[in-house]
């Protein structure tokens, strides 16, 4: 018999299949180049949920930034966002698991930041702040973050001089410049902070009036990524590490692929996530999440 679990207010049933939970990356993974669910894989999520696998979105975006791409799939009762610092019921919004910067630190990383030539984008838990991105820093906007604000219906405040109270509940610090620049800031952090950060960052979105390729730096509390919402949700509902699946394509899936019992990389993945994957499926233009529920329900994959 399966099992009845809740999670939130949601409760749901998890099958005795061999994997009770798939973790799927959003961008590059389930999403295609034009952010939608195809319909094969919706029907594939729809074919997993049926099955009573519980299907875990897994993303960097905000729940907020979220439910526009998720319309039109079956529901999750739940999903893992901000790259892990928040686990959220996704038909309520309620934070069911929250990883907050303490906020001495964050301004003391800012300070670090302020006069780079980008502004300084703070992160906030938006029930609680009331707003999701605080704007800081002596730089200038880049185009990618105004057009990244826009098409999220992302909640702006713009702050010169935060004080400590201005950067409580913060998730997440991230700037969005060129590489070059960008590890020479992680140096900077990692020789001052490094045992209390974690830090990746890969490319943005590129836009016609870029002049140079742009790179995303996120700055969390030490120990935040996907696996840690995965696992928070796992331990919590009798879920097995090895009774877990997962499925993405960059650098900041890359401990949930490490970890899961099974592991899938998409075929448009970079060649670390490739490399540490149990399997590769086709990539996200081709249906690639699709095939790999499938390949994991009949029993192919693990």
């Amino acid at each position: 018999m399966p099992l009845r679990l809740r999670v939130g207010s949601h409760a749901f049933e998890v099958s005795n299949m061999r994997y009770r939970m798939i973790a799927i990356d959003l961008d590059g993974t389930l999403l295609n180049q034009h952010v939608r669910i195809s319909q094969r894989n919706i029907d594939a999520v729809k074919k997993a949920q049926d099955a009573g696998v519980l299907i875990v979105p897994c993303t960097g975006r905000a729940w907020r930034e979220s439910i526009g791409p998720l319309d039109g799939m079956p529901p999750p009762p739940v999903g893992i966002f901000v790259n892990g610092a928040v686990v959220t019921e996704i038909p309520s919004a309620e934070s069911l698991s929250l990883v907050v910067m303490d906020p001495g630190l964050v301004s003391q990383v800012i300070e670090i930041l302020y006069n780079e030539p980008e502004a300084v984008l703070v992160f906030r838990e938006g029930n609680l702040a009331g707003y999701d991105y605080l704007v800081t820093g002596g730089g200038e906007l880049a185009s990618n973050s105004t057009w990244w604000f826009r098409t999220s219906n992302a909640r702006v405040h713009y702050l010169s001089a935060p004080s400590t109270d201005d950067l409580l509940h913060c998730l997440r610090i991230s700037i969005v410049a060129v590489q070059p620049r960008i590890v020479q800031i992680i140096d900077r952090l990692d020789q001052k902070y490094g045992p209390q950060l974690s830090m990746h960052h890969f490319p943005a979105v590129q836009l016609p009036s870029d002049r140079e390729v742009l790179h995303v730096l996120e700055i969390f509390n030490a120990g935040v990524d996907k696996w840690r919402g995965i696992n928070w949700i796992a331990e919590r509902h009798q879920i097995d590490i090895a009774e877990i699946a997962t499925v993405g394509d960059q650098v900041n899936v890359l401990a949930m692929i490490q970890n899961a019992g099974c592991s899938i990389a998409m075929g448009n993945a970079v060649e670390s996530i490739k490399a540490a994957a149990d399997y590769i499926t086709f990539d996200n233009e081709s249906d690639g999440v699709a095939h790999a529920i499938d390949h994991v329900l009949d029993g192919v994959w693990g």
